[in-house]
């Protein structure tokens, strides 16, 4: 035996835990929402998704992805590193305005920064709006905006009933949001609502609160402090103070509201940032936010870290 190891080639060995490195590792799967078909029409679109690959704010595969004409909602799954994993799942909804999705700075780079932090990420590419639709698209027909929401209840209900399949605490699966995907999050936590318990599906039985929420340069709901209550879920918000498309008043009322209830709120405002900075793609103080997120998690309890190793309460 002695003498097959002295002889074995150093470059195989290599190779061999490499390979059993890749076999640990898990390739993000994507799969539709709704498999059994949509559960409305209230939006239709008369064009087919679009993908534009935008020039700037490029991640380090050249891809920084807008995707419109939305109308087959998906989820990409990244299940975090088995050595790192934590049972704590994030549900991401990229921005855009309900018109696009910046699937790429607001979604899949999010996820794996996310996966290094020992999280499980999901990318929701929910549902846009057609190009018929005039005007703010915070002012959309409510049925459209109803759509909406529920492809995020879904994604919800979808990851807590498959929860033991992917390693995940049911009870620890919360929703990112970015811009008009904030609008989404934040609307989701204050406006949630319980599974059917005679479904036959397991995802519809399943409620759609999220444990927790991350709001980033949120567009916040206008009436968002009616909806807060002492059942609304943790909220960690960042802003900068010279987003001259969302603006911090709106996380201050979410914040006050919050703070009023005794919910758990943390509120980060940076001088300088912009709209859209995603994982800080510009530089400056916002690149930290997400090292304040995980502090965030582990001070209010989602988890804790100690010598470099996760354990859940």
């Amino acid at each position: 035996m002695f003498k097959i190891f002295q002889s074995f080639n150093p470059v195989l060995l290599m190779l061999l835990f490499f390979t059993s490195s890749l076999a640990h590792a898990q390739a993000p799967t994507t799969f539709p929402l709704w498999p059994a078909g949509l559960p409305d029409q209230a939006i239709v679109h008369a064009k087919a998704e679009s993908v534009v690959n935008r020039q700037s704010d490029q991640n380090k595969f050249g891809l920084n992805r807008a995707i419109s004409n939305v109308g087959n909602p998906t989820m990409t799954v990244y299940p975090a590193p088995e050595e790192k994993a934590t049972g704590v799942a994030v549900i991401i909804f990229p921005g855009g305005g309900y018109r696009h999705l910046a699937i790429d700075k607001e979604g899949h780079d999010i996820a794996r920064r996310l996966n290094k932090m020992g999280l499980s990420a999901f990318v929701v590419k929910y549902r846009t709006l057609p190009e018929t639709v005039q005007g703010s698209s915070m002012d959309m027909p409510k049925e459209m905006m109803h759509a909406i929401l529920s492809d995020g209840r879904q994604a919800i209900r979808i990851v807590r009933s498959r929860a033991g399949e992917w390693g995940i605490d049911a009870h620890k699966i919360g929703v990112m949001g970015f811009s008009a995907g904030g609008h989404l999050a934040a609307s989701i936590a204050t406006n949630y609502n319980a599974g059917n318990p005679n479904a036959q599906d397991a995802a519809a039985r399943t409620g759609s609160r999220p444990d927790f929420a991350c709001l980033l340069y949120p567009v916040m709901p206008r009436d968002i402090e009616s909806r807060v209550s002492s059942e609304t879920p943790p909220i960690f918000m960042v802003e900068t103070d010279d987003d001259k498309t969302t603006h911090a008043e709106g996380d201050i009322r979410l914040y006050t509201a919050l703070r009023q209830a005794n919910v758990p709120a943390e509120l980060h405002i940076f001088v300088h940032g912009g709209h859209g900075f995603g994982l800080g793609v510009h530089g400056g103080g916002v690149t930290i936010w997400p090292e304040l997120f995980e502090d965030w998690l582990r001070e209010t309890g989602v988890f804790i870290q100690k010598q470099n190793i996760i354990i859940l309460h």
